[in-house]
């Protein structure tokens, strides 16, 4: 009997110490325009655990704490390769809010990305062509709200007509485009 126990305790050692650990990675859609892939890489080495605790019915408010306390950890030991905590954060909490969007809302993705093709259609070509990611994301914007302006963007709101813009077309333009770039 002991030694059938020190055999299933070795086994179950052995299978835990060689299994690599394998966090959830940040959803390529959620990472904001201009981003680095070092900063992603950097903030999904410190968020991964967590992004597995989202997709596991971990609230936005305890995952978005955690992130933070995480990413400044890293950046006072200097793990950060000099990236900041604002960047590391926008990524972080830009990945978590999806993630827990797309899960609650699964087919309303589902419904944007089937009315989104179609009408993307030009961007998604001209991705496939070659065409830069960044400057197709925006210009894909501006087919989906005419009235979209970068500009915009750096103006005080309150100072606008401003046009309500769903994170749902956004975050599924950037999928799509996203998709038809890779081979």
């Amino acid at each position: 009997m002991k030694k059938l126990f020190v055999l299933s305790l070795s086994f179950i050692l052995s299978i835990m110490f060689t299994s690599a650990v394998y966090a959830a990675k940040i959803p390529e859609e959620s990472v904001p325009i201009g981003i680095s892939d070092e900063a992603v890489r950097i903030t999904e080495n410190i968020i991964g655990g967590i992004l597995d605790d989202v997709y596991n019915g971990l609230g936005y408010g305890a995952a978005s704490g955690r992130a933070n306390t995480l990413i400044r950890q890293a950046i006072n030991k200097g793990e950060t390769n000099n990236y900041g905590y604002a960047e590391l954060s926008a990524i972080s909490q830009n990945a978590i809010r999806t993630i827990i969007d797309v899960l609650q809302r699964p087919d309303i993705y589902l419904s944007a990305e089937n009315t989104l093709r179609p009408i993307l259609a030009e961007q998604i070509n001209a991705v496939k062509n070659g065409k830069d990611y960044s400057e197709t994301v925006l210009e894909a914007y501006a087919v989906i709200y005419p009235y979209f302006s970068v500009s915009q963007t750096f103006i005080d709101p309150c100072c606008l007509e401003s046009i309500t813009i769903d994170p749902v077309l956004l975050t599924t333009t950037r999928k799509i485009l996203i998709d038809a770039k890779q081979p």
